[in-house]
């Protein structure tokens, strides 16, 4: 819903110039680092359950936690109604308070970024060369002092969640992003490591079902009506799930696409898009796998 809703809202800025496009993508951006800041210097004059609401969302209790815990064993209609019913209140405050300002703001930098030609390759490798060294070794030390930063007051929402805080990573992953892509860039136009980039560009490309993929998985792990472990696993112990997820779609990837042209969601949806059947297997002599 929420890159649906921002896609539409931005979509009518896309001839404009990249310049254009970049500035107003970090002031939309700008507008929840505001509202946030704001949030948290008139924290202290809030009446006291208005403010209690607020911290409890980050610091939960043990009673809140375990209501939350014995939810996710619910059976799944359970858990779509009690989402259901709390719908609203995502809509009003994650929606328009956050999502849709970092979202639309990113889409809005994305394109300025296409318009310049960055995800092409074609720019030169001092181009990419600065966006990697300046995005990573500016944006890497922010987002780790904006960590130690938390931690140094306790996680304390008014800081972390509502204040000075909140801002470091905030703005530091833009910059790590585009210190990411710097580098992603200069190993295809430098050709580093052709059978990872391969793989990637097969996850890429199958970017719909690998992300729903996600959630398949994991709701069959976590949740009650599926292994339930959800609550139950430790920091490390999830780290172990996330980069099994990874590994089996980076050798997944490459192995379907050598037999199809398509994920199997994105040929629905390009079916469903064109308003006809997409071919969907390749053709032997296309096939490599």
């Amino acid at each position: 819903m929420v890159y649906a809703l921002s896609g539409m809202a931005v979509y009518w800025l896309r001839h404009r110039s990249p310049m254009f496009l970049a500035l107003t993508g970090l002031a939309v951006i700008a507008v929840h680092a505001i509202l946030i800041l704001g949030t948290g210097l008139n924290m202290p004059d809030m009446p006291e359950n208005v403010a209690a609401t607020l911290y409890a969302d980050f610091a939960p209790s043990a009673d809140v936690i375990g209501a939350d815990i014995a939810l996710r064993q619910e059976p799944y209609p359970v858990q779509v109604r009690h989402r259901f019913e709390h719908a609203p209140e995502d809509l009003v405050f994650v929606f328009l308070v956050w999502a849709f300002w970092r979202a639309a703001g990113l889409m809005l930098l994305g394109m300025a970024a296409w318009k310049l030609r960055l995800f092409t390759g074609e720019q030169s490798d001092r181009t990419y060369m600065g966006m990697a060294t300046i995005g990573l070794l500016a944006g890497l030390p922010l987002v780790s002092f904006g960590v130690w930063d938390r931690i140094r007051m306790g996680w304390d929402a008014a800081h972390a969640f509502y204040g000075g805080g909140y801002q470091y990573n905030y703005w530091a992953s833009i910059l790590v992003s585009a210190g990411y892509i710097g580098v992603v860039m200069l190993a295809e136009r430098r050709d580093w490591l052709p059978g990872l980039r391969r793989r990637l560009a097969a996850v890429g490309r199958m970017a719909f079902t690998n992300y729903i993929m996600h959630t398949v998985i994991c709701v069959a792990i976590f949740q009650g009506f599926g292994g339930g472990l959800y609550g139950t696993t430790s920091r490390l112990e999830q780290t172990v799930f996330v980069l099994g997820v990874w590994m089996l779609q980076i050798i997944l990837s490459p192995w379907w696409l050598d037999r199809f042209r398509y994920g199997p969601l994105e040929w629905l949806w390009r079916s469903l898009t064109y308003g006809r059947m997409e071919p969907f297997r390749r053709s032997p002599a296309g096939a490599h796998g």
